[in-house]
């Protein structure tokens, strides 16, 4: 596979057999549409500008089969529903109760708030392109939607290396004066602010284009040609890529480590274990697993996505095959990481349980009443008692 432009060492872009004519259409040697990785993973795969580093066509009469089409709709729409719920609900129990309104939880709504986005824009739109084999959304979509992907994957990672710094100075420094909720909201705020801008460019060299005379139309980065890709490209690539995870990671690993480390040489004196006790350890069990989960989830992805760049490609079909699905594979564990996340509040934090427990109590209440509004009276009354000794009020 010939690379287009120079370059060097793991620096260099790899370039499918795609080319670009003078007429705006793409003619090739081996053409299937992009996978998901031309239309919408220049974000949520984080090198947002590695369009065409996935060197993984087949022949234009390939597709996958009804199986695992369908596989993919239910496992993609999973994610989509279970998150979009999940993470509202969150930041609904964040802002409705009023003891749930301190600093820390303010983060976990923002923590929320960027999951949910990526929920809506992306997880809908990655599976579709799959199917359909070419982009079908329009021209607005194809510029919004990867930029509102990676904001979204920004403000989740500074939200946690956020939620991270303040478990540290709220255990390691009780003492000091700590984050109050003004300013946790103008962090949060200046987080977005950022991403918002980290990401721009990825809107501004998107291009929604024909392919041949088939009426159909391609999303991909093109936009960046005009400015030499190898100049260009890359390094604002590998910088989000750092933003994003690398960099993120590195302070998750550090903050806590050295929250254990702390904890660990506090323990031997009892009196600074007493003190110890008397703070949120439960919250920072569960936030460090929330940190660990975004990690473990990302990582095969991310890992890839350098495989990419020593890439040798499969000597048969078959292994192409593989590969392409491991991928997928890789990008259905990286966007289930926002399912997890209200789960591990509810099973670990018996606030938001307690959340959880009463959004669903108010559910329930409405449906019965809802089914049995126009009934028997009696009926109803009996049925909402059943329920109530069933469930609790």
């Amino acid at each position: 596979m010939e690379g287009s432009g120079s370059g060097s060492g793991a620096g260099r872009i790899m370039h499918s057999d795609l080319e670009y004519d003078s007429s705006g259409d793409y003619s090739d040697k081996w053409f299937r549409p992009p996978l998901i990785k031309d239309y919408v993973d220049q974000s949520v795969k984080i090198l947002s500008t590695e369009n065409d580093t996935f060197p993984l066509y087949f022949a234009e009469d390939e597709e996958y089969s009804l199986y695992f089409k369908i596989a993919i709709v239910i496992l993609f729409n999973s994610v989509f529903v279970t998150a979009l719920v999940g993470n509202a609900l969150v930041i609904y129990i964040v802002f409705s109760r009023l003891k749930m309104r301190t600093a820390t939880n303010y983060l976990i709504a923002n923590l929320a708030m960027g999951d949910l986005l990526m929920t809506v824009s992306c997880v809908p739109f990655v599976y579709l392109p799959v199917i359909r084999l070419y982009w079908p959304f329009g021209t607005f979509l194809c510029y919004l939607l990867p930029h509102a992907q990676s904001v979204s994957l920004l403000v989740s990672s500074y939200t946690l290396v956020a939620l991270a710094v303040d478990r540290y100075m709220q255990i390691c420094y009780p003492f000091r004066p700590q984050l109050t909720k003004s300013q946790t909201c103008s962090i949060s705020a200046g987080m977005w602010i950022i991403a918002l801008i980290t990401a721009f460019p990825i809107a501004i060299f998107k291009e929604n284009f024909p392919y041949k005379n088939t009426g159909q139309y391609m999303c991909d980065n093109t936009g960046w040609k005009d400015m030499g890709p190898e100049e260009f490209k890359l390094p604002y690539g590998w910088t989000l890529m750092t933003f994003q995870y690398y960099f993120p990671v590195t302070l998750l690993i550090f903050t806590y480590s050295r929250i254990k480390s702390l904890r660990q040489a506090e323990a031997e004196d009892s009196k600074d274990q007493s003190v110890f006790k008397t703070k949120s350890n439960k919250m920072l069990k569960m936030m460090m697993t929330v940190s660990l989960i975004y990690i473990m989830s990302w990582l095969p992805h991310n890992i890839f996505i350098i495989y990419e760049e020593i890439w040798v490609e499969p000597s048969s079909k078959e292994l192409q095959q593989v590969i392409e699905y491991l991928y997928l594979a890789f990008l259905w564990l990286a966007m289930a990481h926002t399912v997890w996340k209200p789960v591990i509040y509810c099973f670990m934090d018996s606030s938001f349980r307690d959340g959880f427990k009463e959004v669903a109590s108010n559910v329930r209440r409405k449906l019965v009443h809802s089914i049995f509004k126009r009934g028997d009276p009696h009926l109803h009354n009996t049925v909402q008692d059943q329920v109530t000794t069933k469930f609790g009020p």
